[in-house]
């Protein structure tokens, strides 16, 4: 339903998950990927990177909320 869908995007935008995982599981243990515009395979690719160690793994880079406001777009996710 089309509420649940600005649930959602609320939820994403304000980092509700981050938030909530950071309060359950060691910091270290947790990675935050922006996988937008990527194809199944470039994200595959980018986890086992990841797991390997060849990619550093970081949480906060992913930042809606700022890259929103920035864009004077906020308003147009969170009208509800």
């Amino acid at each position: 339903e089309g509420n649940k869908l600005w649930e959602n995007l609320e939820a994403e935008i304000l980092d509700v998950c981050l938030i909530e995982t950071l309060g359950e599981i060691e910091k270290n243990k947790i990675c935050e990927l922006d996988i937008s515009g990527k194809t199944v395979k470039e994200v595959i690719n980018l986890i086992l990177f990841i797991l390997a160690n060849k990619k550093e793994c970081c949480i906060g880079k992913v930042d809606w909320l700022t890259m929103l406001e920035k864009n004077d777009l906020l308003d147009d996710y969170l009208k509800e």
